[in-house]
């Protein structure tokens, strides 16, 4: 749906005009094959590029470069300025065809300690020249309604969970 105008109505109550830019209509059944019909060519020239780099990680006989699921994905990479190239490639290639990655929506993390970032290199750009933040490897970050942290505990998740268990309770 494109440049779309919306009117909810719940009984004789209307609401104002919602507009959308560019979506599908959340629980179509047919969101999934789409989302993967129009972002599989992107991936497969992604991962070809970074074979011809030699970017990724060889895990038995499959070569992994990047991890998609639902509007989630995550680039595996050796060192943050490898990250960098490979966002923005990533970037590149869904901004050719009309997919966004806004950059405030965006994080990375490493299993590395977190003192070993310091320096200004270890943050990289996108390609709007906005920063991509770091989040510590004890925070992590939100990902598919869990906490995803790279410090081999689970303790930020089962925080989240039991914050949000006693917001229920008020």
């Amino acid at each position: 749906l494109q440049k779309m105008h919306s009117i909810f109505k719940l009984g004789s109550v209307c609401s104002r005009p919602v507009r959308r830019n560019r979506s599908l209509i959340q629980g179509d059944p047919a969101a999934p094959y789409i989302f993967d019909t129009t972002l599989d060519p992107v991936i497969e020239e992604f991962v070809s590029t970074c074979l011809d780099f030699g970017w990724g990680y060889w895990l038995d006989s499959a070569h992994i470069t990047l991890l998609v699921w639902a509007d989630n994905f995550w680039l595996l990479a050796n060192n943050p300025e490898e990250l960098g190239k490979r966002f923005r490639l990533w970037s590149h290639l869904l901004n050719a065809k009309g997919w966004t990655v806004p950059a405030e929506g965006t994080t990375w993390c490493s299993t590395t300690e977190d003192d070993n970032f310091t320096r200004p290199q270890d943050t990289f750009f996108d390609l709007e020249k906005k920063v991509i933040t770091r989040s510590s490897r004890t925070v992590g970050f939100k990902a598919l309604g869990a906490m995803i942290t790279f410090d081999g505990y689970d303790a930020s998740e089962l925080r989240a969970r039991i914050a949000r268990a006693w917001a229920v309770f008020k």
